[in-house]
């Protein structure tokens, strides 16, 4: 057999060994081998396809819009150890009052071809709340911000602040991708601060907000490293800040989060 007939009569066998490891679904055939699939289109089938919107659906599923919502706190390093506030100090929190929300648009910056590994960026949102376990309210001038017990009786004091955030992570998913596969993500945020204002209520509802032009001394720029797991589209996340809360405070509160995020690992 001459060398030119060699490569035609190689692809004829194929397609005969393919009938026990080939897929026929009429429209289409797929031949399985060792490294790639070869898809064998019928005419009429090409000539329908929308090759235009298959390429658009790939570039919508490389945005993601996540959701995200849990509890927050602050706490400090005392010879190198973080300690969370204790509810004895009067700048302690309420775990189960206070709450970091919001939402980022994620686009998939980078995919390996087996889908397992993936870098992830974005842009979004977060509400900041902090509700003070005690009787005080957070006082600020340009010098420095305290926590001042109130002579009158709260029903709650309240902390909240604003962010816009560019999170950065690096994925990988374990498991059979089409069944739930389990991710693990790593890496961090850059967070700006845009809002702060403290809110009161007394025990006649009479509900005070304030707000500082120098918002309260709060740092501007928040960077924090940050990990989930998920499995499926629900997943856990938790972080803590390198930047303190305060800028010109006597102690240095450090705030963390951790909660629950929904979006398409």
């Amino acid at each position: 057999m001459s060398n030119q007939y060699k490569p035609i009569f190689s692809f004829l066998l194929l397609l005969f060994l393919g009938t026990s490891i080939a897929q026929n679904n009429s429209d289409t055939i797929k031949v399985e081998m060792k490294s790639k699939d070869v898809l064998i289109i019928n005419k009429d089938t090409f000539d329908e396809w929308d090759f235009d919107a298959e390429q658009e659906n790939n570039k919508k599923n490389r945005l993601n819009l996540e959701l995200f919502f849990g509890t927050t706190g602050y706490g400090e390093y005392i010879d190198n150890s973080f300690y969370i506030i204790g509810d004895l100090e009067n700048s302690s929190t309420n775990y189960l009052k206070s709450h970091h929300w919001g939402a980022n648009l994620m686009i998939k910056a980078i995919e390996s071809k087996n889908r397992r590994f993936y870098l992830n960026t974005g842009l979004g949102f977060s509400l900041t709340t902090f509700s003070f376990s005690n009787n005080i309210q957070l006082m600020a001038n340009s010098d420095n911000t305290t926590f001042s017990v109130d002579s009158t009786n709260l029903k709650f004091s309240k902390f909240k602040l604003n962010y816009i955030q560019v999170p950065l992570l690096i994925g990988l998913r374990i498991g059979n991708l089409a069944k739930n596969p389990i991710g693990v993500q790593l890496g961090g945020e850059i967070a700006f601060r845009t809002t702060a204002k403290t809110i009161t209520r007394t025990s006649q509802n009479t509900t005070t907000q304030q707000k500082k032009e120098n918002k309260f001394n709060t740092t501007l720029i928040q960077l924090s490293p940050m990990a989930r797991i998920s499995i499926g589209n629900i997943g856990f996340f938790g972080k803590l800040s390198l930047s303190p809360l305060f800028t010109n405070n006597q102690v240095d509160y450090y705030p963390f989060s951790c909660g629950i995020v929904f979006a398409n690992f």
